[in-house]
């Protein structure tokens, strides 16, 4: 919807979510000005999206801006099996699914108008969660906020009853 709207020599100039249990999450549910209305070059259009979540504003640059995510696998003497996988396009989907020499970058290019997640397992282990939402920016730098998460890790309590064989 960006580039139609730059092509007509128009300004994106606010993108505002709305919930729509009836449409799919991403779908433009209205816009301003109208269809029909005149508009003359560089008048700015306000576009509404369906989200989740109601009233949250999204920079219009976002919808042109990429991320890049990367991920280092470890060194080592064997490849190791990589499979990344996300729901960018609407179901889940295996984004690579490869072996990787060890000490290798995994490097993912990512749109930042889309909200996604991506989770990257080695040897068949989650190594990585990482979550990119739009709606929400880092409110110390403005930037997307991007989440990210290692697997669950369960220790051993600490107790002074605790008694090993």
């Amino acid at each position: 919807a960006s580039e139609i709207i730059e092509n007509h020599h128009l300004t994106l100039s606010q993108i505002i979510s709305n919930k729509d249990l009836n449409q799919g999450f991403g779908i433009i549910l209205s816009f301003t000005p109208p269809a029909g209305s005149y508009v003359t070059a560089n008048m700015p259009v306000t576009l509404v999206v369906n989200s989740p979540e109601k009233n949250k504003q999204m920079a219009p640059d976002k919808l042109n801006s990429v991320k890049l995510i990367t991920h280092s696998l470890n060194p080592g003497f064997l490849k190791r099996h990589v499979r990344v996988e996300t729901d960018i396009f609407g179901p889940i989907i295996n984004l690579y699914n490869e072996y990787m020499k060890p000490g290798a970058d995994i490097n993912i290019l990512v749109p930042l108008g889309l909200k996604t997640f991506f989770n990257i397992f080695i040897d068949h282990h989650l190594v990585r969660t990482i979550i990119i939402d739009p709606w929400n920016e880092d409110i110390d730098t403005g930037d997307t906020l991007l989440w990210e998460s290692s697997p669950l890790q369960f220790y051993q309590p600490i107790s002074p009853d605790l008694v090993k064989n």
